[in-house]
This record gives C-alpha cells, structure tokens and sequence, in this order.
C-alpha cells in the first residue's frame, strides 16, 4: 500500500494500480485435443460490498496482450472482459464483477506430426494386410507388430493428455477404436487363415456356403473370373476321366472284333482257347486302367478341393478388406467433422 497507493478523485473514481501476479488454477477440457481452446475464468468482485456501493466497471473489452510472450504449445487468442452484475438468494442488491476470459488455444502440429500421422500409417498398414496371401507366414505378424507399435503410441497418448476421468478425448476415442479395429483385423486374418487350410481335409466347401459366397458374393467383389476358372478346372477333369474310360473301352471292343475275324478264320479247335485268353488279358487291362483312372480322379478331387477352398479364403479376403477399409474411413471422417470446434471467443466463453 505504501509503494502503490490508492488514487481517489472528487467524482467517486478509485483507482489502485497495483504490481501484483495472480496465480489460479482453472479447469480444462480436453475433449478437442489436440485442437482444443482452453478458457480461463479471473473473476474481481467484492463480497463484503453490493453493487451500490461499489461499482465495478471495464474500461477496456479486452486485456492488453501486447507484452505477453507466446509459447510453443500454445497460442494466447484474447483476453476478453465481460461485466456481470448478479442477484443471489442472501441480499436484495446487486452485486457487480468483473471476469477476465484469458482464451488460449493448443498449437496441434507437434502432435499431428508425431502422434496422428504415425497411427494413420499404422492403420494404412493394418489393412494392406488383407492383401498378403494366405500361404506366407506373415499375414497375422504384420497386423500383430502394427498392433503392438499402437499400443504405444496408445500409451505415450495417455502421458501427455490431462489426467481426467470426466472426458474422453476425440484422439483417445479414435486410437481405442483403432485398437479395436486392429485385433478385430488379427482375428479376421486368422480366419483367412484357417478357411484357407482347410484344403488339407478330405472335405470340399459346403454346398450353401459355396453358393453365398461363390454365386451371390462373388460377382459383387470382381471375383467372377476366379471362380469360373475353378468351374472350368473341376469340369474337365470330371471329362477328362469318363473320356479317358470310354476311349479305352471302345479300343478293345474294336480290337476284339479283329481278332475274332482273325480267328474265325483259322483253327476252329483254338479259337476258344484264344478268345479266352484275349478276354482276360483285355480284363487285366480294363481293370489296370481304371486304377489309373481312380487315382487320377482321386488327385483330380483333391485338386478341386484345395481349389475351392483358396477361392473361398481369398473372397473372404476381399470382403475383410472392403468391410475394414469401410469402418476406418467412416471412423477418421467422422473424428474429422467433429474436430470442427467454436473457434469465435465469445461462443467458447458461452
């Protein structure tokens, strides 16, 4: 009081211009990071004095910022003043204050720069891996070490966010679902996986499941040539086999036609003997070649079925991939639209 004292005048004007640093605490919402705008509330006023008798007024709308010092995480936008002239429920006079809104706002492109674009590309890469085949070894460990490397960032995300249990952040909200996402995509690659093996079983694909994803979700993803290639394979072995049979049989019956012209030409005490012992060495024959056939149908059988099961793990594949790149773009557009935060001071202090 001594070094700074109080100016009075004859038309009721107080002044006191004093050197004095207030310190406060106020609360933040960090919903918006890290795009967020922070306000904090100075409120002067006097409790032991009502409106009439002390009358508190702004002589300027804004505060001076002109020797503030900007820093690099955050910018100051204002500091507007707004006086409030109150009623409360203990006393009939108005009270009068006058509330400092010091507005600053988050400086985001450090965070952009190593937090957001990081975890886009982590996402990016999640979802190349539904274009990896099924036969490498690596199709779940891409997904599995872009999970890992998410997770922290996950946890460098929760070091640098205000501790506050109130709110979830937007890029908290964001880095969780994509988390979700992430293992969902584990989970679907390890099905790819499996439906892809299953050509090692004795079994093909299940009429039902053949005709939903062969006839009815196939064409809708571009995969009618694929799956025409495999009709195509399985039908002519199929042919090939009966051809190769009815060929053969009608070989010997031609050849055996010449012979008995042959014979019936000759002796007529050997040609039963000759006629038997053709007629058994044509059934040795006949048999052997239907060995050969068998198991050439049998090789043709496991072809197809490892055919139709590579065609069912590599539609199921594209459908993942167009059902995960769905989820991620609608997510990321919609985290986008709602960063759309009041950047105007006065609906923000509103």
């Amino acid at each position: 009081m001594d070094h700074f004292p109080i100016r009075l005048t004859s038309d009721g004007w107080v002044r006191w211009n004093s050197l004095v640093v207030t310190r406060s605490l106020c609360k933040i919402s960090a919903f918006y990071f890290p795009y967020d705008t922070q306000v904090c509330h100075f409120k002067y006023g006097s409790w032991a004095h009502h409106g009439g008798q002390i009358n508190m007024i702004n002589t300027s709308s804004t505060g001076d910022i002109s020797e503030c010092m900007n820093r690099g995480e955050w910018a100051l936008v204002g500091i507007p003043v707004r006086r409030h002239v109150r009623k409360y429920a203990c006393c009939d006079e108005p009270y009068v204050d006058v509330t400092f809104y010091i507005t600053l706002t988050r400086r985001g492109g450090y965070y952009i720069m190593h937090l957001i674009i990081p975890v886009c590309g982590m996402v990016m890469l999640s979802t190349a891996s539904f274009y990896l085949p099924a036969e490498s070894g690596d199709k779940t460990s891409v997904v599995i070490v872009v999970y890992l490397s998410q997770l922290v960032s996950y946890l460098v995300l929760g070091i640098v966010l205000p501790k506050q249990s109130d709110i979830v952040t937007l890029v908290g909200q964001y880095m969780l679902v994509m988390q979700l996402l992430m293992a969902t995509a584990i989970i679907l690659n390890i099905l790819v996986i499996h439906v892809h093996f299953q050509r090692m079983h004795a079994w093909k694909v299940p009429f039902r499941m053949r005709d939903f994803f062969f006839y009815r979700i196939g064409p809708w993803i571009k995969m009618s040539n694929n799956i025409a290639k495999c009709k195509t394979n399985q039908a002519r072995s199929s042919m090939f086999r009966k051809r190769f049979l009815a060929g053969l049989e009608t070989v010997f019956a031609t050849a055996g036609l010449a012979q008995g012209s042959v014979t019936s030409m000759g002796d007529t005490s050997n040609t039963q003997l000759l006629t038997d012992e053709y007629s058994r060495a044509q059934k040795n024959v006949l048999e052997q070649a239907k060995v050969m056939a068998d198991e050439m149908s049998r090789k043709a059988y496991w072809r197809d079925v490892r055919a139709e099961w590579t065609l069912l793990a590599m539609i199921l594949d594209r459908v993942f991939l167009i059902i995960y790149g769905v989820l991620v773009t609608t997510i990321v557009t919609g985290i986008i639209i709602r960063l759309n935060f009041p950047a105007d001071i006065d609906e923000v202090i509103e």
